[in-house]
């Protein structure tokens, strides 16, 4: 994606099949070969498009949304520095993903080592400042989550930005046996670092990271921008120019949304990033880079089990690109979905690197 227009350059979906077996007529046994369309078996849904339609926890990479909400609705500001230790004890204790205790830290180091402590202690403080005023799940949505992103492509997911009301009508429509007991500040704090009920599209993670590229400004993604018909000067008659425009804007000041770029940058080239190891060889110097790296949690005990995400942009002080990559029962995102958008920066970089990748095992949410 473009963050200065929100114009998608290039979206894959994998796995893959070949249309034009829908155009001519498709058998039953055709059909049945592309799968049911569910995220639900990695093997068997073709006709899921991933990039738009693919709702999934995004784990650490919604750490900057937490970030941006703390800062906006007032519970912390660029200068504040919070504990990293290994647990957060709220009612119940939540664990840090290392049993290291890395002390305190600013925002752009929290990010750099994805402290999940962190970013229980902001949720704790929203919940605690604000409750059923809800200014996190605000300015998620403010930031493109819980609805359409609105590109001009059909069957768009909306994710899904929990909150009181979706708790109290899933507890009714399921007689209890989910939000038991109502909305609980655990779930805030899940939500924190981008665990628990909340679902989001690669495309809308795109469109989030794209507006703390470009200074805020949350686009609606398209890939048409105007139709036009040949005409004999060559040039092309316009028929109709579509609608690009700006549909929010992240509610933060310059220095607000700097300490989030700049710790997005120390995750790919500080000296504890969680990307730091896919990135190592790379000519940061001639393109340097931000990103994020993210693991949501799907299964306690087996980390195969777990969905990979990096999301990233660059050039890291003037972006032309944001790159948002997501890989199904793949681990850790420094292990996985980094290394294929490093592969995707040397294509726009024109880099042709022949180091040998140090996989980070980032184990953060």
């Amino acid at each position: 994606m473009d963050p200065r227009t929100g114009g998608v350059l290039a979206m894959a979906s994998f796995p893959t099949y070949n249309p034009s077996l829908l155009a001519d007529g498709i058998s039953t046994k055709e059909y049945r070969g592309l799968g049911a369309g569910t995220p639900d078996d990695p093997t068997d849904d073709k006709l899921l498009n991933r990039a738009l339609q693919g709702q999934r926890p995004p784990g650490s990479t919604f750490k900057v949304v937490t970030a941006g909400a703390a800062m906006a609705s007032g519970v912390a500001d660029p200068s504040s520095y919070l504990g990293c230790p290994p647990s957060f004890t709220y009612g119940i204790t939540f664990n840090n993903w290392t049993s290291a205790d890395m002390g305190s830290m600013g925002f752009a180091r929290s990010l750099e080592v994805s402290c999940d402590t962190f970013y229980y202690a902001l949720g704790a403080r929203m919940e605690d400042a604000f409750g059923a005023k809800e200014p996190f799940q605000k300015y998620a949505r403010r930031a493109g989550f819980g609805h359409e992103t609105g590109i001009d492509l059909p069957n768009e997911a909306d994710g899904r930005v929990p909150d009181r009301a979706w708790c109290n009508a899933i507890r009714k429509a399921t007689d209890g046996a989910i939000c038991p007991y109502g909305w609980v500040p655990g779930y805030t704090i899940n939500m924190s670092i981008g665990q628990g009920d909340l679902i989001v599209t690669p495309l809308q993670m795109a469109t989030t990271y794209a507006a703390i590229a470009n200074g805020g400004k949350v686009w609606r993604p398209y890939l048409g921008s105007k139709l036009s018909v040949p005409a004999a000067s060559g040039k092309g008659r316009l028929v109709r120019r579509f609608d690009t425009r700006v549909t929010a804007r992240l509610p933060l000041e310059p220095d607000e949304l700097g300490v989030i770029r700049q710790g997005l940058v120390q995750v790919v080239s500080g000296a504890s990033g969680t990307a730091a190891g896919a990135f190592a060889g790379f000519p940061l110097d001639k393109l340097p880079l931000a990103g994020k790296t993210g693991t949501a949690e799907l299964s306690s005990t087996d980390s195969s089990l777990n969905d990979a995400w990096f999301l990233s942009y660059g050039p890291a002080r003037s972006p032309r690109y944001v790159i948002s990559v997501y890989v199904e029962r793949a681990g850790h995102g420094g292990e996985s979905a980094a290394p294929i958008a490093r592969e995707i920066w040397e294509g726009i970089g024109g880099i042709d690197s022949t180091t040998d990748v140090t996989l980070s095992r980032d184990s953060s949410g």
